[in-house]
């Protein structure tokens, strides 16, 4: 299986359409982007895809669907459709392409859900209405996560022990799971003979059996409805609560229960609208009445600016007749000094002064255009502010106008009390039930296991030749033969896995660490460890970074023993690593884990260093950059502009 492209149209961050292209020769495709940009967006999109309301446990019923819906609708495109589109292709006796597209109107109070698959281009109806079933042919579910998992995952199962959805993932990456439904199978064709079976010859020994057996079904079927009946209970109990909140809400509980909040936020507004005014106040005390004198004020620089130029020549005029015959010695001026003198009295108005402004009321006047533009600009923001309180304040009046009738509330707030506390009781009564089905179908189990001890024994003893006594007779063969069988197939399998599992741990191991050698219980699939002198050890003396190495070798062991190629997703992939073990894994682990290897990192994890390293495995690689303005995510090409280094 590989991932060709992926289309996310109003999903999250991504606004309008968005399209990854993730065909590539190359092993390794690298998505980079800063927290809160939509790497797990892409990757939970990849999943949502594959298996619509299955991919999480969140969204398995109709409204927490819908409400997922909603919550990843980005109503900010240019249309209300919302889908996430996915081409993948997969090696059937030919290479196959899929295209599966889920959309929906985003528009819709209770958006619903549209698949769409096509084959090879084609639209496939058939496949559409069964995508589900049929996916779990390409990749199962149970096993998806192990593929397409974050760094988080990873560390959270090296601190746990041994879980049990890696178990059931390993029976079904390696077929066992194939056998326990075999198995499964020929006890329902042993237990339908066998009704069939005259059973005058042992009546009396099965008859104690049968009837307890019977009896046993007979509890476990009343439980069984007595469950269903109070799921029933518990999901109209979980109607009539959102009703009532509902109701709450409309008849302003909410309202009433932020009513002191509304009251204390209109003081402060009250506040504040008071020292916006004493601002306005001085600065209408101050100069900025002249602003409205603008041009008066420059006129008036301008002419007393003149005005002293007239002084000055006056001043010239009057000294420097005086000031030439001191220095001359008497002696009058020559043509050329006439001349110049001359041009200079006619220069001098004959017009008294009007404003007669000394230097530093020249100074004080040149210096006020600066001082009322910066009181204009304060009170520019003082208006506005003022503005955006009023529309606050008339808001909160609006609130603290409408009328909330008190004892309606009340009394529905105490229905909604009375019907928590219902479906609290439910819920216990629900899972004390469910314990006491898992007990009584324990019980069942072994009835069933005696029953088909004494019919081994009463078929050997019987005639053959009826036909469903050799159904019984073969049908207890075979679960014999496929018992052993599967118990040595699971040995030669998970001792196969424990030796590629070592093998890739050592390959990933950045030291001589103290794991040598990893084992798998044949019969529960648990793991142990031994060091180098053939003692077992406790993985818990291992650091995080080393327990995150054994899961990431038990996934990369996984997929070589499957024997079948899914593409590998990792968000933030060296979460918790250190230098060392981030080295590693860059060299030894991401270009050789897959054939199509997807790393969604920010700049801290894969560095410029793991970039260059990285490089010539790269087939793709793209920033996810976040525009502010828009709010949304755009893919560019390149990671975090190191694509040219």
């Amino acid at each position: 299986m590989k991932i060709e492209k992926v289309i996310l149209q109003n999903i999250g961050v991504y606004v309008n359409k968005n399209e990854f292209d993730l065909q590539s020769d190359q092993p390794i495709i690298l998505i980079g982007g800063m927290n809160g940009r939509g790497k797990t967006t892409f990757l939970d999109s990849i999943l949502f895809a594959l298996y619509g309301r299955r991919f999480h446990e969140s969204v398995q019923t109709v409204q927490n669907l819908a409400g997922y819906l909603r919550k990843i609708s980005n109503v900010s495109g240019e249309h209300s459709e919302c889908s996430i589109e996915l081409h993948f292709t997969v090696q059937e006796q030919e290479c196959v392409t899929y295209c599966v597209r889920r959309s929906w109107d985003s528009a819709r109070s209770n958006p619903r859900m549209l698949t769409q698959v096509s084959k090879n281009g084609t639209p496939d109806p058939i496949l559409s209405e069964n995508w589900d079933m049929f996916v779990e042919e390409i990749l199962p579910r149970a096993i998806a996560s192990f593929f397409f998992f974050d760094g988080e995952k990873i560390a959270e199962l090296a601190a746990s022990e041994n879980d049990e959805h890696i178990r059931s993932a390993i029976m079904s990456l390696l077929g066992i799971d194939i056998l326990n439904q075999l198995l499964a199978d020929l006890h329902t064709v042993s237990a339908s003979s066998q009704k069939m079976i005259d059973q005058n010859t042992y009546k009396e020994e099965l008859e104690e059996l049968n009837q307890r057996l019977s009896d046993q079904e007979h509890a476990i079927a009343e439980t069984e409805s007595e469950i269903r009946n109070e799921q029933e209970r518990l999901s109209q109990l979980e109607k009539e609560l959102v009703s009532l909140e509902n109701e709450y809400t409309t008849a302003g509980g909410h309202y009433a229960e932020h009513r002191k909040q509304f009251e204390e936020e209109r003081m402060e507004i009250l506040l504040e609208l008071e020292a916006d005014q004493n601002q306005m106040l001085d600065l209408a005390a101050g100069s900025l009445p002249l602003q409205m004198t603008e041009s008066l004020l420059a006129d008036v620089l301008k002419n007393s600016t003149a005005e002293n130029e007239q002084r000055e020549l006056r001043a010239f005029v009057k000294q420097f007749p005086l000031l030439y015959g001191d220095y001359s010695g008497g002696k009058g001026f020559n043509r050329d000094l006439s001349l110049f003198f001359e041009a200079v009295k006619e220069r001098v108005a004959a017009d008294e002064d009007v404003y007669d402004l000394d230097d530093e009321a020249r100074e004080r006047l040149s210096g006020l255009e600066e001082i009322l533009d910066q009181d204009t600009c304060r009170s520019r923001i003082l208006i506005q502010e003022k503005q955006r309180l009023n529309r606050r304040l008339e808001e909160i009046e609006n609130y603290l106008a409408i009328q909330v009738k008190d004892e309606k509330v009340s009394a529905l707030f105490e229905q909604i009390k009375e019907k928590s506390a219902k479906k609290g009781e439910a819920l216990q009564h629900l899972a004390a039930m469910e314990q006491n089905l898992e007990l009584l179908q324990s019980g069942a189990e072994s009835l069933k296991k005696q029953q088909k001890q004494i019919l081994r024994e009463l078929v050997e003893k019987l005639d053959a030749a009826d036909e469903h006594l050799r159904m019984v007779s073969y049908a207890q063969k075979q679960i014999g033969l496929l018992q052993a069988y599967k118990e040595r197939l699971q040995e030669l399998k998970a001792n196969t896995l424990a030796e590629q599992m070592t093998e890739c741990f050592h390959r990933i191991i950045a030291k001589d660490g103290l794991i040598q050698r990893i084992t798998i219980d044949a019969k529960n699939l648990e793991f142990s460890y031994f060091n180098r002198n053939g003692q077992q050890i406790d993985k818990q003396i291992l650091s995080s970074g080393e327990k995150q190495l054994l899961v990431i070798a038990m996934l990369w062991a996984l997929g070589i023993c499957a024997k079948s190629q899914f593409p590998l997703i990792i968000d933030t992939p060296l979460a918790r690593l250190d230098s060392v073990h981030r080295a590693s894994l860059i060299e030894n682990y991401f270009p050789k884990a897959s054939e199509q290897v997807i790393i969604l990192s920010t700049d801290q994890e894969i560095t410029q260093q793991d970039y260059h390293s990285l490089k010539k495995h790269l087939g793709k690689e793209y920033t996810l950059v976040y525009d502010e303005a828009t709010m949304s995510s755009a893919i560019c090409e390149g990671y975090f502009g190191r694509s040219e280094a």
